[in-house]
């Protein structure tokens, strides 16, 4: 009798671990959230400028996500071996999200990103190489996102905005850190 209700209680624990697995929401709680010191460190471009255009990239083949790109007139470039007047970025926008039975719908734990025509932004982003999932290019930070207005840099999130002098300062001296320490 004893074996039986260890053979039970055995099914039900794996049967209980898988639910709650099945369960668990696809959400901010699962996505790794970068500091911005990881974000400095992380970045393979950090640059500031304005947003010339955007457009959604609808693949009609299985290959690579629905994405949106938007191109941004570089004003300045904080970290980068590209110094080109202008950047791609991919990311997951509006229409990632919305459009469905489509392959590649927004992954609920990968959050979208707002970009308008003529806003400026500050853009901390890493160079992802072509993968079945994903089209070779720059994807931001979703915590390395910044709109600036005025003279202040605010986040796509829910963090307070800064002042962008400080936050350039901050990124200049985690640049040169990191540099001295190579």
């Amino acid at each position: 009798m004893s074996k039986m209700k260890t053979r039970i209680l055995i099914i039900t624990g794996i049967v209980g671990i898988s639910l709650f697995v099945m369960l668990i929401p696809n959400s901010d709680a699962i996505r790794v959230i970068f500091s911005l010191e990881q974000m400095i460190e992380r970045s393979d471009i950090i640059a500031i400028g304005t947003i010339e255009s955007t457009w959604v990239d609808v693949r009609p083949f299985s290959d690579h996500k629905i994405i949106d790109t938007a191109k941004i007139s570089v004003d300045e470039w904080l970290k980068s071996e590209n110094n080109s007047d202008t950047l791609d970025i991919r990311y997951y926008g509006y229409w990632a999200q919305t459009i469905e039975n489509v392959f590649g719908v927004h992954r609920m734990d990968t959050p979208i990103h707002d970009y308008k025509t003529g806003q400026k932004v500050l853009i901390f982003a890493t160079y992802e190489e072509l993968t079945m999932v994903m089209r070779q290019g720059y994807y931001p930070f979703y915590e390395g996102v910044y709109v600036i207005k005025d003279n202040v840099a605010v986040p796509q999130n829910d963090k307070p905005p800064v002042y962008l002098d400080q936050l350039r300062e901050t990124i200049t001296d985690n640049l040169k850190t990191e540099s001295n320490e190579n």
